[in-house]
């Protein structure tokens, strides 16, 4: 690879090559940590693929009942476990590339660090050689010093063919040492251009690897993606497949028990039973005065229905603009209707018990095929067991409608 700047020309000075050891090692403790990251973002995907398998699970035995909402749902359970497999393998993939990372940072700090020791040490003998140099300067500087001061002041030729010889001999020690230092020089320079340019190729391996280990941590994780686009093709498929109608049909089917059939106790006198102890006259009295008093009731029952009734006219005619207030108004109107049903059952029992008094014809009556009794000799529970209209709690048939106004109930019953 060719870059504009080399390492070997451009880590020199008095820090140069330490500015570039201290980035080789921010580099290799980036690898360090990096490696350790991995390793956490593998075990993550492996405990977030656990708990995906764990809830598809439960999430399948929910959705056992063949329903479409439990087979949409089923769906994304089973898509969910598709997704865990996904997340497994990413797992997998990130804990190969957090061993090549942690290989690469070993590599890493094996190969820079005899080229560190190097520089170091050559660094060292530099120094070393550098102060004898100034060592040796000065002893030489003071030999010629003493040399020329002998001279001057007239002495003994004999000190001063010995001074010139020390002298001399200094020089001769501080040529050797400045090569010396020289030889040091270039042992360092060497050590540190040998070291730039090894370092650099390291570098360069580094970023190569780390690159293609991205390139790898990438793809693992990009290979969710399909798997995630491809379960929500499917659950899209399942939710469209969804239909309430034939959900509820098919509860009804596989859960329902049976129609409401409302049971509704029917008001009973005492002196309807004729094995009740009472005389013809007085029970005839009493009867008379309950069946007026249900008379009376079922004429408020009417007047209540037909209120209802034209309530619910007004939410037609405004087409519904409330739907809950008239679904609240049908439901009303059903209830008083069942109302006025459990009055007149009431008011034919009592007629019924009347005609028998009086040894007359019995009564017709409706109501008669859904009346059932309970109970004790003298104490019986009567009930009206008529179902609900298949319809119900639809639309109001006009044949709930109540036969009798207010006003034939008042002629009928004399008021």
């Amino acid at each position: 690879m060719l870059i504009d700047k080399t390492y070997r020309s451009s880590f020199w000075g008095a820090n140069g090559f330490d500015n570039l050891k201290n980035y080789m090692k921010q580099s290799n403790d980036f690898i360090k940590n990096l490696s350790g990251l991995l390793q956490e973002r593998s075990e993550a995907e492996l405990n977030f693929s656990k708990n995906l398998s764990k809830i598809s699970k439960k999430l399948s035995r929910y959705c056992s009942t063949e329903l479409t909402i439990y087979e949409a749902w089923g769906m994304s359970a089973s898509e969910m476990e598709q997704e865990a497999e996904a997340h497994k393998n990413v797992s997998i993939a990130i804990n190969d590339i957090y061993k090549q990372m942690k290989e690469l940072d070993e590599m890493f700090a094996k190969n820079r660090k005899p080229h560190e020791d190097l520089v170091t040490k050559t660094n060292k003998d530099l120094k070393r050689m550098r102060c004898d140099e100034k060592d040796r300067s000065k002893e030489a500087f003071n030999c010629h010093k003493d040399y020329e001061k002998a001279r001057d002041t007239v002495q003994r030729a004999d000190k001063i063919q010995k001074l010139d010889g020390k002298a001399q001999f200094a020089d001769n020690e501080y040529k050797k040492t400045c090569l010396k230092l020289e030889e040091a020089r270039q042992a360092y320079e060497t050590a540190v251009f040998n070291g730039c340019h090894e370092l650099q190729k390291l570098d360069e391996i580094r970023i190569s690897k780390m690159k293609d280990m991205l390139t790898a941590y990438n793809n693992s994780i990009s290979s969710v993606i399909p798997v995630v686009n491809q379960s929500s093709d499917k659950i899209r498929e399942s939710i469209g497949k969804v239909n309430a109608t034939k959900d509820m049909n098919a509860v009804v089917e596989l859960k329902g028990t049976m129609c409401n059939k409302p049971e509704q106790v029917l008001i009973t006198f005492y002196a309807e039973n004729s094995h009740n102890l009472a005389d013809n006259e007085r029970r005839r009295f009493l009867l008379q005065g309950h069946l007026s008093s249900l008379q009376s009731d079922a004429t408020t029952t009417v007047k209540a229905l037909e209120g209802i009734k034209k309530t619910m006219d007004v939410f037609k005619r405004d087409n519904f603009k409330n739907e809950d207030a008239y679904n609240q108004a049908r439901h009303g109107y059903w209830q008083c209707h069942a109302k006025l049903e459990m009055l007149e059952a009431s008011q034919y029992k009592i007629s019924r018990a009347l005609a028998e008094l009086d040894c007359s014809a019995k009564p017709v009556s409706e109501y008669e095929k859904y009346i059932e009794k309970s109970g004790e000799r003298g104490h019986e529970i009567w009930f009206l067991r008529k179902p609900y209209p298949p319809d119900y709690p639809g639309t109001v048939p006009e044949r709930l409608l109540p036969q009798k106004s207010c006003d034939d109930y008042d002629d009928e019953f004399g008021k």
